[in-house]
């Protein structure tokens, strides 16, 4: 960002993008076990990847299962 002004200087349009999963996520109770505190933070954020990009979510999750 500091060779190009078109990039930001934060990430808040990453966060904006999974605020929903995580109001969820804490409507819900949180995440209980530990392998699920790894693997779903991971797969919300290709989820949302995928949609921005246009891609078949169940096509990409497929792929690369």
């Amino acid at each position: 960002f500091v060779l190009d002004p078109a990039i930001p200087s934060t990430n808040n349009a990453a966060e904006r993008s999974i605020r929903e999963w995580a109001v969820q996520r804490k409507i819900r109770g949180s995440l209980r076990s530990p392998d699920t505190m790894v693997w779903l933070p991971n797969l919300l954020s290709c989820i949302v990847s995928w949609t921005n990009h246009n891609k078949n979510v169940l096509e990409m999750m497929l792929k690369y299962a």
